[in-house]
């Protein structure tokens, strides 16, 4: 009885390694379940509410939690614009800011400079708010309702962006995951940074001037939803990974494909070019691959000591990407 037992366990395992080893669960379909990252660990301090001793300023309590802690804030609208800090909110430290309600907590940077900065921080989780009107860009090249510089390990779940000049703008920063967001009225939705290890998945991308701005890197942008934008993804010297979204309503999906390279970075540009998959494009409807034109500038660098290097074009080409695979429904992208 004990050997039949043993038996049929080793037979079950047995099939269970052949399903994972033959791929029997497609990859295709899978998508991005990376968690976010929350600091363990800490205390909490309390923004707003009536709780005695809690904060009235968010930045307050950020000031005053070190690494590991929660900054949790009450509903309301919190509009403190700090002139030093170049935002409502600047964070430097590893914490979680939580707002207790992302419809009904709301930092407003009243159309100043940015609403909430994150630099040089190393693991940081902000979810639960409505994050609006950043400044215009007018006078500083950025403004945002959240921009991170120089940072890792950045986590921006669960929230509403609303008329901001960026809706969030990643700078020289890595390991960032931004998913479940509502991103809309936004001159800009996303920009993704240059570097590393950036997913941006599971977000609604409605009627912005760009949805996402995919520049440089290799970011990773799975299941979302760009719906009625000007233009859906402004793609730029990037070989990141556009799959299994939902592309709906748009004036232009793709606002351009375009590369900068020297003559040995176009060859590994052709082995590594960004990838277009599964998506579903609205106004495509025929049986074949959806063609994307690009243009490619190519340029041949040299160096003339003591000068910098210069930088001679050789010419300006036209190219085609293709979404070799384009769904032929939408995706379900719960919101």
């Amino acid at each position: 009885m004990k050997k039949n037992l043993l038996f049929m366990k080793g037979f079950t395992v047995g099939i269970i390694l052949l399903f994972v080893a033959t791929g029997i669960i497609p990859s295709v379909a899978q998508k991005i379940e990376k968690p976010p990252q929350p600091v363990l660990g800490g205390h909490w301090l309390y923004v707003g509410g009536s709780g005695p001793g809690n904060y009235t300023r968010i930045q307050d309590a950020v000031n005053n939690a070190t690494d590991g802690d929660t900054v949790y804030v009450y509903h309301g609208t919190y509009t403190d614009f700090i002139l030093t800090n170049y935002a409502c909110v600047y964070i430097d430290k590893a914490i979680n800011l939580t707002g207790e309600n992302k419809y009904n907590t709301t930092i407003d940077g009243s159309f100043q400079l940015s609403v909430i900065r994150i630099w040089a921080a190393h693991q940081v989780q902000i979810s639960g708010f409505t994050v609006r009107n950043s400044g215009s860009g007018l006078y500083f090249p950025s403004l945002a309702g959240i921009e991170v510089y120089y940072s890792d390990n950045i986590t921006v779940d669960n929230n509403i962006f609303i008329e901001n000049y960026i809706g969030v703008d990643f700078y020289d920063s890595s390991n960032i995951t931004f998913f479940n967001n509502v991103i809309f009225d936004n001159n800009v939705g996303c920009h993704t940074p240059d570097k590393p290890n950036c997913f941006v998945h599971d977000n609604f991308f409605l009627n912005n001037t760009y949805g996402i701005q995919m520049w440089y890197g290799s970011p990773i942008i799975e299941y979302n939803e760009l719906k009625g934008n000007k233009q859906a993804i402004d793609a730029y010297l990037s070989q990141g990974k556009v799959r299994f979204n939902n592309f709906i309503d748009n004036q232009l999906d793709v606002e351009r494909v375009d590369i900068s390279i020297t003559p040995i970075g176009f060859i590994q540009f052709l082995l590594h070019k960004p990838i277009w998959d599964g998506n579903y494009w609205q106004d495509w409807n025929l049986p074949l691959p959806k063609p994307m034109l690009g243009i490619a500038r190519v340029y041949i660098i040299f160096r003339l000591p003591p000068f910098n290097p210069t930088m001679l074009p050789l010419g300006i080409y036209p190219f085609i990407l293709y979404d070799w695979h384009p769904a032929k429904e939408p995706y379900n992208i719960p919101g």
